[in-house]
């Protein structure tokens, strides 16, 4: 589905404006990234969990190794109904 559509749809089942729906989901990323690493945030989706992933080496399509920095990342498992939708 794409963004819009999501969007659009959330706005109508909802009854919230699309404007409002928009700025709600744009803030989501900022509010997850502000809890600490390890911290697990529950949601209708299912768990969200901040983690870091360590630098690590990596091969580039060239064949010389680089390194990919350290990053901290939001990861989603998904829950039960989210999983019997997909």
């Amino acid at each position: 589905m794409v963004y819009s559509k999501l969007i659009e749809r959330v706005a109508e089942l909802s009854g919230v404006p699309e404007e409002q729906v928009r700025a709600v989901l744009q803030e989501v990323p900022k509010a997850l990234m502000e809890g600490a690493r390890g911290e697990k945030t529950r949601t209708p989706l299912g768990v969200f969990t901040i983690v870091e992933r360590k630098e690590k080496a990596v091969r580039t399509p060239d064949g010389k190794w680089s390194s990919a920095p350290a990053l901290v990342l939001a990861r989603l498992k998904p829950g039960k109904k989210l999983q019997r939708k997909i």
